[in-house]
């Protein structure tokens, strides 16, 4: 009798495959003919099915389903249907095309050039912020706006790098980077808190009309010098100091391929069939102006129902701005970085989340700012006591936890907290308590 060490030792493998001479049931089950090749049909049939649909379940973006919240938020706000389903299905809506044009822009970037990628590296993913807060510009939702700036960084800064702590520590225990290169990291961190210190401080004794002038020019000019260190940040990204980046580029090498599709334009599958071709750069900016068309109008929908949701819900006008409309513009980011940080490259998740902050800091920052000012509205950055203590909690934080390079649980769940109760602050912070 044969040992039962022996047969622990030699797993049977359930892979569809046997031969012409192996009955249906039973039998050798590890013989190198698949079962999509028996030559019975009633054996070969099954299995391709079998094999077809697990090709495609495996290879399936499940976000294509959420499709299905655009006409909803087209046709709520069109047919009257309550102001808590507008404002709902219209946050669902947002945040499909948000993943939807992200995932579309990295399509885009394998047919462009280096230096276009680039450029389209920093631009597309900031799109979507500055079309929400232009659109409460031009409802003349400043406050709202300004949370807004406020709840992304934050957002940005402790969800992102929490969550990603968080599951790497779940992953790889413990994860170290090079100690002088995220000290620089976190020397960029902290300079995204400096650019609202001067204009908050100032506001706070400068509301009369005799100082809005000065205080309208301090912010221009600042929003100037933010916008042209960014440009500057880009050459040296880029161009003069590209080197010192070139490990992180490959994040952007080899996109995720969520449809099935493969780069390259031939091959088979596993059932010998061709594989999809890539369709075209102009299929791919067609379906983006489609989604940022359809983004502008749930955008608009989205802003105009909020001063209607405030009224009925406990909610406040802090709250939304700071907590729920970040959501919109950072969950695909926070993906991003988790899956990331899950394969053990936490250098690439620590850059990705700093480079984020900045751009919200230095490009969106002064956009919005300029945005402002040619609509005619009062300064942008007077913001309240909550959101500026809010948020210089938040960059200090994220620059201790990360100055040393080590990253663990325990740290993603100290950021996690953090904010956590950070947005129970600002839920039961008064909207007239400024």
């Amino acid at each position: 009798m044969r040992p039962a060490s022996l047969v622990l030792e030699r797993p049977v493998e359930l892979n569809f495959e046997g031969n012409e001479y192996r009955p249906l049931l039973g039998g050798d089950l590890s013989s190198s003919v698949p079962w999509s090749e028996d030559q019975r049909w009633w054996v070969r049939l099954p299995a391709q099915n079998v094999l077809a649909l697990r090709t495609i379940l495996r290879k399936l973006d499940y976000t294509w389903a959420l499709l299905i919240f655009w006409p909803l938020a087209l046709l709520s706000n069109a047919q009257n249907w309550g102001i808590k389903s507008v404002f709902a299905l219209n946050f669902l809506a947002l945040l499909t095309l948000e993943t939807r044009f992200i995932s579309t822009a990295e399509w885009l970037w394998l047919f462009s050039g280096s230096t276009v990628t680039n450029l389209l590296t920093e631009v597309l993913p900031n799109i979507f912020p500055l079309l929400i807060g232009i659109t409460g510009i031009l409802y003349s939702e400043i406050q709202l706006v300004e949370s807004f700036i406020v709840g992304s960084l934050i957002a940005n800064l402790l969800v992102g790098t929490g969550l990603s702590f968080v599951i790497g520590g779940i992953w790889n225990n413990e994860q170290r980077i090079d100690y002088g290169g995220v000290r620089n990291v976190a020397v960029l961190t902290l300079l995204t808190a400096f650019p609202y210190i001067v204009p908050t401080f100032l506001g706070a004794f400068m509301r009369d009309e005799l100082h809005f002038d000065d205080l309208r020019t301090l912010i221009t000019v600042e929003a100037g010098v933010l916008l042209a260190f960014y440009i500057m940040w880009l050459c040296f990204r880029y161009k003069t100091h590209a080197f010192l980046f070139q490990g992180r580029g490959e994040l952007y090498a080899s996109p995720v391929v969520d449809d099935g599709l493969s780069s390259s334009n031939s091959g088979t599958d596993l059932l010998g069939e061709e594989r999809i071709q890539l369709p075209s750069r102009l299929w791919h900016l067609l379906w983006l102006i489609i989604i940022f068309a359809v983004a502008v109008q749930c955008s608009a929908n989205l802003i105009h129902s909020i001063p209607e949701l405030v009224k009925v819900t406990p909610l406040s006008q802090l709250s939304i701005g700071a907590v729920l409309l970040p959501v919109i513009t950072s969950l695909s980011n926070c993906f991003k970085t988790c899956l990331i940080a899950k394969t053990n490259r936490m250098e690439l998740v620590i850059h990705l989340t700093v480079e984020t902050t900045l751009a919200m800091v230095f490009l969106n920052l002064p956009g919005l700012t300029f945005a402002n000012m040619i609509l005619g509205h009062g300064p942008l950055l007077n913001l309240n006591f909550i959101l500026n203590i809010s948020l210089f909690i938040s960059v200090f934080t994220t620059a201790y936890l990360i100055r040393d390079g080590i990253f663990h649980i325990l740290k993603g769940c100290m950021a996690l907290a953090l904010y956590l109760i950070i947005i129970m602050g600002l839920f039961v912070y008064p909207n007239d308590w400024d």
